[in-house]
């Protein structure tokens, strides 16, 4: 059976991340941030590494094609987005680099972007489900071709 999607919170994120690396966070969002400021800057990355996942799950013809900007994944998916946007926040604090060589870290993230080449090429396709407010417009996915009258009026 078919699971749901599941949504990526950052809380979620905030428990990949070290106690450095959260401490160092509001100078990195900007010199002194709030809170607030900092969840909805982690929210972004959290987003965008979803919106990564979603995309490459839609390039593969064989999936159901998922809305963007929901923060929503298939639960095999989940890793993949919180070590994406883990590596998109740790990149953006400065001295911390050097977390992101080597290691657990770095291997990770490997597998996280062959997963997403995976996804696209349907070399590995996630069982999910979609509500109607999850589906992408027209639910599917693929090319669109416009058939009508040939034009001709270009020169080579």
């Amino acid at each position: 059976m078919s699971q749901s999607l599941q949504s990526v919170t950052v809380d979620q994120l905030r428990s990949e991340l070290t106690a450095a690396e959260l401490e160092a966070l509001p100078s990195a969002v900007m010199d002194g941030a709030e809170y607030e400021q900092v969840q909805a800057w982690l929210q972004e990355r959290l987003l965008q590494a979803a919106d990564r996942v979603v995309g490459a799950v839609n390039t593969c013809s064989r999936n159901a094609a998922i809305k963007s900007g929901l923060c929503k994944v298939p639960a095999a998916c989940v890793r993949t987005v919180l070590v994406l946007a883990r590596h998109a926040v740790i990149s953006a604090i400065p001295g911390m680099a050097e977390t992101l060589e080597g290691g657990t870290r770095a291997a990770e993230y490997s597998t996280a972007t062959r997963e997403l080449e995976s996804l696209a090429s349907c070399s590995l396709v996630p069982d999910y489900a979609l509500t109607s407010e999850e589906m992408a417009d027209g639910g599917s996915c693929g090319v669109t071709l416009m058939f009508g009258e040939r034009l001709n009026k270009f020169r080579w």
